[in-house]
C-alpha cells in the first residue's frame, strides 16, 4: 500500500466481525493505560449483548442521541417479540420431547387393539425396550420370577399375577393339537402395572384408556 509519503508498505486488514471478537477477548492489562477503560467498557457491553441475545432472543443497542421516541418503542417491541418467539421455540421443543417420550406407550396401545387384548412376554419386552433398553425378554422374565409373578421353573403365571389381572394363563399346544404347557401373557392392565412399577414409577405415562 502506498502511504502519504509515497512509500510502499504492507498492511493487514481484518473484517468487522473478526475485530469485534478480537476486542472482546483482548487482555485489558496488556494495552496502553489510556485505552484500558475503553476496552473494559466495550467488553462489558459485548458480554451484556451476548447474554441478551442467547437468553432473551435479541440484543438491541439504543442510540440515545439519534433515535426518536417512536423508533425506541419499535425497537423495544421487536425485542419483546424476539423473546416471546424464543420462549415459544423452547416450549415447542419441550412438547416434542414429551411426545417422543409418550410414543412407545401409544405404540403399545395400538398393538393391543390389533391383538386379542393380551400380549406375550417376548412381545411386551420389545415394547418395553423402546422405553428402557435394558428390558429385554430375559430381564422381564427375571423380574417377574424374582418378584413371584411367574413360576421359577416354567413360564406359567402365579396366582399372585392372575388374580389382579396382570397376567393371563394360556395353554400351548403340540403339533398334534394336544395341550402342552401353560405360559403367561400380559394383559393391558399388566403392561401398565409393569411399566409403573419396574420401569417408570407411578407419576409417569400410561396406556390410553387403561385404568
Amino acid at each position: 500500500m502506498v502511504g502519504a509519503d509515497g512509500k510502499n508498505r504492507e498492511m493487514a486488514m481484518i473484517d468487522r466481525r473478526t475485530m469485534t471478537m478480537w476486542l472482546a477477548n483482548i487482555n485489558p492489562g496488556k494495552v496502553k493505560p489510556e485505552l484500558r477503560s475503553k476496552i473494559e467498557a466495550y467488553q462489558c457491553e459485548a458480554a451484556d449483548a451476548l447474554d441478551k441475545y442467547f437468553n432473551e432472543g435479541a440484543a438491541i443497542r439504543f442510540k440515545t442521541n439519534s433515535m426518536d421516541e417512536e423508533s425506541l418503542i419499535l425497537a423495544k417491541a421487536n425485542q419483546i417479540q424476539s423473546r416471546l418467539l424464543g420462549e415459544a421455540r423452547r416450549e415447542n421443543l419441550e412438547l416434542r420431547a414429551s411426545n417422543e417420550k409418550m410414543r412407545p406407550l401409544a405404540l403399545l396401545g395400538e398393538a393391543f387393539v390389533s391383538a386379542d387384548g393380551t400380549m406375550s412376554v417376548r412381545q411386551a419386552a420389545r415394547h418395553f425396550q423402546a422405553i428402557d433398553k435394558r428390558m429385554n425378554c430375559d430381564t422381564v422374565y427375571g423380574i417377574l420370577r424374582g418378584t413371584g409373578y411367574i413360576e421359577l421353573r416354567s413360564e406359567a403365571p402365579t396366582v399372585k399375577a392372575v388374580k389382579p389381572g396382570y397376567l393371563k394363563p394360556v395353554m400351548s399346544r403340540k403339533a398334534n393339537g394336544k395341550l402342552d404347557r401353560q405360559y403367561a401373557r400380559f394383559t393391558a392392565k399388566g403392561v401398565n402395572w409393569f411399566i409403573d412399577r419396574f420401569i417408570y414409577g407411578r407419576s409417569q405415562g400410561r396406556l390410553p384408556g387403561v385404568a
